[in-house]
């Protein structure tokens, strides 16, 4: 009867849901890269991917240190993303985080498929307790929609978020500081004015981060890091291939001269901080 009573207790503490971005990420090829190495070397290769996002999540503002902005936990094949709101700096900070993500992972021969969805969600890092409605949306269109025809490497944001987004520029502008682009505002990106900028880039009647402007596959044919794990290959593996380099050849002849840092210029330090504040009072989120 005791052991009854503690079990039916209640909770210890309440699960709060907040509006968020949140993002699921597919690491492809993972069943065969278990058949080929093991647990530590694979899991230790993915950190070194999260763990590159950490000089846009965090930063300093007046000597005052603060993030990370964006969280990540890593479970098997699935990397899991979120942010503290639903704000343009989390929108901007996260759509960073991920490019940054994306792009050491596909250098490093680990190509990721994932998309981002908005809206609330119980985000717990400490008991490790996620639900919410955006999560089941980013899951059902990376993975499952027949609507979404591009499924290689990238991350995408799903129509839903497109839509959220798009009514909220009605209503709430983007400070300044994070619209503007040398090559366009991300309000235009997001209203399909124009094509493309530095953080994203409309391919197939998808919304991507634009992983390619960084400037890290200048050099080499992105498809090849399909192969650098040295994992056998078939014909979907050829497929995905194809859908890569036909991606970047698609940034290539819009923009052939991009090569964009991700570093943050100064002005944008005090949104971030802003943000920090409503991360440290929503602990865990």
């Amino acid at each position: 009867m005791l052991l009854f009573n503690n079990v039916c207790s209640q909770p210890t503490s309440k699960q709060k849901s907040y509006p968020r971005f949140v993002a699921i990420l597919d690491i492809l090829g993972m069943k065969q890269w278990l058949n080929q190495s093991n647990p530590e070397e694979i899991a230790t290769q993915v950190e070194y991917a999260l763990s590159a996002c950490d000089h846009v999540a965090r930063g300093s503002y007046n000597n005052q240190p603060f993030g990370p902005l964006v969280q990540f936990t890593h479970f098997s094949d699935t990397v899991f993303a979120w942010t503290p709101d639903d704000s343009w700096t989390s929108f901007s900070v996260i759509t960073d985080a991920l490019n940054m993500v994306m792009g050491i992972a596909l250098k490093n021969g680990i190509p990721m498929r994932g998309s981002i969805s908005i809206g609330e969600a119980v985000c717990n890092s400490d008991r490790l307790r996620f639900v919410g409605n955006p999560i089941s949306d980013a899951y059902k269109w990376s993975e499952i929609d027949e609507a979404r025809k591009y499924k290689s490497a990238g991350i995408d944001f799903t129509p839903i978020t497109i839509e959220t987004l798009s009514n909220k520029l009605k209503t709430t502008s983007i400070e300044k500081d994070l619209n503007n682009d040398r090559h366009g505002k991300i309000s235009d990106v997001l209203t399909k004015k124009i094509e493309m900028n530095s953080k994203l880039i409309w391919h197939k009647n998808q919304l991507f981060i634009n992983h390619w402007s960084h400037g890290m596959f200048l050099r080499c044919e992105p498809n090849v890091l399909f192969h650098k794990r040295g994992l056998p290959s078939n014909t979907e593996v050829e497929k995905k291939c194809a859908q890569l380099i036909e991606f970047y050849q698609h940034y290539v002849c819009s923009n052939r001269d991009t090569e964009i840092s991700l570093c943050h210029p100064k002005s944008l330090h005090h949104l971030y901080f802003a943000l920090d504040k409503v991360r440290k009072e929503r602990i865990p989120f």
